[in-house]
């Protein structure tokens, strides 16, 4: 979801920039000093196949002077994931998820800036279409202070794990935790049915041994007595 379109935000950070210019050439050059070095990065997220997520990209550690101006470029395995929707956290800043696959686009840009330990810059919601893992990468086009200097950042980047449900159905509804247990049986010692079974066929074929071995031995004094 784009809160403005990506052409208005180009043209509004034109302006930005020129406004940035001006107040620089009104008071002269500003060197742009903070205290903390900000960040700016995506979170990670786990969901089963055919669920939905959603990860925060945010910028951290900002201080004066604030951040103004900002284009970042999410990349992932669009094999894997798919974007569902992207919701920037102010009229100022649009998502671009129709573009090349794997990449989503975030600008914006504020007048009076940006500060904070943890400033919201958008929302987005990502479906599992199929099993495994891609990296949420974040690559920083601009990262700009409202004096118009591009502010030293460090980047963190996010992972998005699609995985199974914790019960697959298997062999008509069994479950792979039930499946385990009738295969290697109760964990406290215990027999499961496979063990009982063996043990039933062992007695079974103990006893036919025992009628035979009583069947031969019967034979043998028939056979003596005859003899005699």
């Amino acid at each position: 979801m784009t809160r403005i379109g990506i052409e208005t935000l180009s043209a509004l950070l034109l302006v930005a920039s020129a406004l940035f210019l001006l107040s620089s050439a009104a008071t002269g050059p500003v060197n742009s000093v903070h205290a903390e070095t900000p960040s700016v990065g995506i979170e990670s997220l786990s969901v089963t196949i055919g669920q939905s997520g959603s990860v925060t990209i945010s910028a951290d550690e900002v201080s004066v002077p604030p951040l103004g101006a900002w284009q970042l470029d999410i990349l992932y395995d669009a094999q894997i994931l798919t974007v569902v929707s992207c919701t920037p956290s102010s009229e100022m800043q649009a998502c671009n998820i129709m573009g090349a696959p794997g990449v989503v686009r975030l600008a914006g840009a504020q007048a009076t800036g940006f500060t904070g330990e943890s400033v919201e810059l958008a929302i987005l919601t990502f479906s599992c279409d199929s099993l495994g893992e891609s990296d949420l990468t974040v690559v920083v086009g601009n990262f700009a202070d409202t004096n118009g200097f591009e502010m030293p950042h460090t980047v963190t980047n996010g992972q998005a794990a699609c995985t199974l449900p914790s019960s697959v159905a298997v062999d008509g509804g069994l479950g792979t935790e039930n499946l385990e247990e009738s295969q290697l049986g109760d964990q406290d010692g215990s027999s499961g049915p496979s063990a009982f079974w063996y043990v039933v066929g062992g007695a079974v074929f103990t006893g036919l041994a025992i009628l035979g071995l009583g069947s031969w031995l019967t034979v043998q004094r028939t056979r003596r007595t005859g003899d005699t």
